[in-house]
């Protein structure tokens, strides 16, 4: 598998992993006194919103999805879903932030649109890597040459993402606080 396949992997489950952390807390709040840790779940928002929104898709677009279509002309409806996909994700981003901002407001139905929302989105960005998998990295992996390959690698390396190389629950707090600003 070529590196950078490994990096979209990567990246992909570094996502999940904040979209699933949401969820839980939120979750886990629901059940008992209502309470978070705010500013911790706004760096978790802000993670999305630097990595996979600013950084990751747009690379995906502009160079990944570029080399598929100049070898595979054909998966051009393929490529405009993926984009779509994209642009919804934003969607999702911001209906996140306003319900946790909601619940942080004590609005009532914060917490638990929060918890629908984060779910939502985890299942949204699970369907979308499926069928990226299946119809476009599949098909990179036959139809990309080295020279391809390279190009996507070096833009994935030029924007290192914090938690896709993160290798535990401690490190992935680490990095989330460091790059948010706040006290590790």
């Amino acid at each position: 598998m070529p590196n950078a396949l490994r990096m979209i992997k990567d990246r992909q489950k570094a996502m999940f992993s904040v979209l699933l952390a949401v969820r839980t807390i939120a979750r886990r709040a629901m059940r008992s006194d209502g309470k978070a840790d705010f500013p911790h779940l706004k760096s978790l928002l802000e993670y999305l919103d630097r990595f996979p929104e600013k950084l990751h898709q747009p690379n995906e677009e502009r160079y990944l999805f570029k080399a598929i279509l100049s070898r595979e002309p054909s998966l051009s409806r393929v490529v405009a879903r993926a984009q779509r996909d994209h642009a919804a994700s934003k969607g999702y981003l911001v209906r996140l932030r306003a319900a946790l901002q909601d619940w942080e407001d004590n609005v009532e139905g914060g917490m638990s649109q929060t918890a629908i929302v984060a779910d939502d989105y985890v299942r949204f960005a699970r369907r979308h890597a499926r069928i990226e998998e299946r119809d476009l990295l599949s098909v990179a992996r036959k139809v990309l040459n080295e020279k391809d390959w390279q190009e996507v690698e070096r833009v994935f390396s030029a924007a290192a993402d914090p938690l896709a190389a993160s290798k535990s629950r401690q490190e992935c707090t680490m990095a989330v606080r460091q790059f948010s600003g706040l006290a590790a």
